[in-house]
Formats: C-alpha cells, structure tokens, sequence
C-alpha cells in the first residue's frame, strides 16, 4: 500500500514501480487499450502513462475522483477519465449477474 494522502492520492495495492515489470510482459503493446475500473485516486494510471502506456481509460462511480483526476492530468492528452454509476445484480443475494451501466 503507497499512502501518499498529504498530496490526495492513495494507491490501495502498489505503485507502477513495483509491478512495471509484469506490464512490460503481460502488455508488450503500449499502444493497448488499457481499462482502469474503480481507478479512485490512484497515480498508477498516470505513472503507466509516463512510462509510454497512453491509452487509459478511467473509471469510477465517484464523481469527484474523476474530477481530481482529470485536473491532475490536463497535460497528458490522450487519457480519459469517465464518471459512470453502476450496479451489480445478484440472484437471491448470491450470485453475481452482471453489471449495469446507469
């Protein structure tokens, strides 16, 4: 866990620079597409970013995250932060049906 909450951010597993070398083995492409679901207020995406990883796409169902998000980075052209809300559904409180986009 990197808690880094004097600047606003907090990465809940680790930093970019404790796992870059299993992207750069499991994403040889840096041109792939890259989902960040429940991206919070995280800086894996924009140190993924700077190491040539450019197309991230963003998302949370906080608002507010998304729009800390998108401040910080306004110089970094080709990531998207996107705020959706959404739900899972389960079957008698058990089982997982899917996700719906609201």
């Amino acid at each position: 866990m990197v808690d880094r909450s004097d600047d606003g951010v907090f990465d809940w597993f680790k930093s970019f620079k404790d796992i870059e070398d299993y992207f750069g083995t499991l994403i040889s492409d840096k041109s792939a597409s890259i989902l960040m679901l429940g991206c919070g207020n995280s800086t894996l995406s924009e140190e993924m970013y700077e190491a040539g990883y450019t197309n991230i796409v963003n998302i949370d169902y906080s608002a507010v995250v998304i729009e800390k998000m998108k401040l910080r980075n306004e110089d970094r052209p080709l990531m998207r932060c996107n705020f959706y809300t959404f739900k899972l559904h389960y079957e008698n409180d058990q089982k997982l049906q899917g996700l719906k986009w609201m």
